[in-house]
């Protein structure tokens, strides 16, 4: 089993940067402060933050499509 509690911290990010993905980290991290058993934080991320990526992953994927399929690449570049 993957031991989440001892992931290293990402570089720090101000909340206009944080991603959905980022919530797992936050989830897993909050529920370590508090001493919540690892298998209990995963069931939580199981039951809650799975099913909450892959909805958001396919509405973007739709709107991605709809808002964005004209505009070059090259508007995307950092």
């Amino acid at each position: 089993m993957i031991d989440f509690y001892k992931f290293p911290p990402k570089t720090p990010k101000t909340i206009d940067r944080l991603q959905i993905a980022d919530c797992m980290e936050i989830i897993i991290n909050d529920l370590a402060r508090y001493g919540v058993p690892e298998r209990l934080a995963l069931k939580i991320v199981d039951d809650f933050y799975i099913p909450l990526k892959r909805t958001t992953d396919a509405i973007k994927a739709i709107y991605a499509e709809k808002c964005f399929k004209n505009t070059p690449d090259s508007s995307f570049e950092k």
